[in-house]
């Protein structure tokens, strides 16, 4: 179940790994994506940050994220950290490099989500919640900052998602007509990535 935090951040519980908890929030008209970019690269940032263009919606993204603390818990990363393992497990692609470059954020990136994953237990307990997205919110030089999306992200780029994903003009109409979301075209693609690699 999500819940808000103080600090206006969106919580979900792991699917994946029990006792860890996945926030997100949007931050928009980033004004300082230069500086940002180079400490996220340099791994100066605690969390991942997803640019918005290749989103599709909250459970796009939280697929993602339970896969890669899935891949964490299992000891099979393809990645080095957390991270950047969102980033690759929101490609379809087992190229690493391709995947950071396209789906995080680079020097011009103007609106990212960012996504914190948090262990609750007696290992960490100097290290709050609420402590850790202040942190990166401060991080952050914005115009705005809220939580994500009610529905779709409409800062999503729908013609090269379907391209990058490879969702077929049919398989976007039957998802128009038997009214399911198209999230599902992307959520299944994520979650089976491990299987098929389109």
């Amino acid at each position: 179940m999500m819940t808000t935090s103080s600090t206006g951040w969106m919580r979900y519980p792991s699917m994946s790994v029990p006792n860890v908890t996945i926030s997100m929030r949007l931050f928009q008209a980033l004004k300082n994506p230069a500086e940002v970019h180079t400490a996220a690269i340099q791994g100066h940032l605690a969390g991942a940050l997803v640019s918005t263009e290749l989103v599709y919606d909250s459970l796009h993204l939280l697929t993602a994220a339970n896969q890669a603390l899935a891949h964490q818990s299992e000891s099979r990363m393809a990645t080095k950290s957390i991270h950047t393992e969102l980033l690759y497990c929101l490609s379809p692609t087992k190229n690493i490099s391709q995947s950071l470059a396209k789906f995080g954020m680079n020097s011009s990136t103007a609106s990212v989500v960012a996504v914190l994953f948090h262990p609750q237990s007696a290992d960490n307990p100097s290290t709050s919640l609420d402590g850790l997205e202040s942190k990166l919110t401060s991080q952050l030089d914005c115009e705005s900052s809220h939580s994500l999306w009610p529905d779709t992200n409409p800062e999503c780029d729908l013609v090269e998602l379907f391209e990058l994903y490879k969702v077929t003009p049919e398989e976007q109409a039957l998802s128009k007509e038997s009214g399911d979301s198209l999230s599902y075209c992307f959520v299944t693609r994520v979650a089976c990535k491990d299987v098929v690699t389109v």
